[in-house]
């Protein structure tokens, strides 16, 4: 009997657990198994956790959908006409406290997606024991200079080296982040340097 005794843990595939696939949502690693349990999964199992489920993930662990090559589309199971709608499929958790940010400041939501949001927050509003409050976003506009050079400092090479194991191609979103979207080159030492610097001044 540990602290987290029967607790139902999910977590991402690509977090290794022995004897079972690995890969990052690459055609080219899918084959590729691990050795041994990651340290932090032997921790949460010694503590009595219980992992029920893996989750898939997107090609590259960096799109805001899960979609690859190995596995396709992941769609909404109550909907399949629409996608599960987040980085990686996985089980929804809701919280008592809700903030709600209704854009980041650089790209507003379209029509359904507001909607969707409104038709959230009334509802939560309405709920016993929920509090729903506004988040402003703090520089998102800086924010993503800053991801879009520390995304891929290698200039994209790793990404086209993983796709290259099969020929798959790379998606059209991961292509515009980590291949030859604006603002992308491969960063020398100081470089990487300067803009984890500009990183740690965003966060702090």
């Amino acid at each position: 009997m540990g602290p987290l005794h029967g607790l139902p843990i999910s977590i991402k595939a690509r977090i290794s657990m022995k004897g079972l696939r690995k890969g990052g949502g690459f055609v080219g690693d899918y084959e590729e198994s691990s050795q041994d349990d990651a340290d932090i999964l032997k921790i949460f199992w010694k503590a009595g956790a219980v992992f029920y489920v893996r989750t898939i993930e997107p090609q590259a662990l960096m799109m805001l959908e899960t979609t690859s090559n190995v596995t396709g589309i992941t769609t909404n199971p109550h909907n399949i006409n629409t996608t599960c709608g987040g980085f990686t499929f996985r089980d929804g958790q809701r919280q008592l406290n809700v903030g709600v940010m209704w854009d980041d400041l650089v790209v507003k939501p379209v029509a359904p997606v507001a909607r969707a949001l409104e038709e959230v927050v009334d509802k939560l509003r309405s709920l016993e024991g929920f509090t729903v409050s506004q988040w402003i976003p703090y520089q998102h506009d800086r924010a993503m200079k800053i991801l879009e050079k520390l995304y891929a400092p290698d200039g994209g090479k790793a990404m086209l080296k993983a796709c290259g194991k099969t020929g798959e191609p790379s998606h059209p979103l991961i292509s515009y982040r980590m291949v030859d979207g604006p603002g992308l080159e491969e960063l020398s030492l100081h470089g990487v340097w300067e803009w984890t610097r500009q990183r740690e001044l965003y966060r702090y």
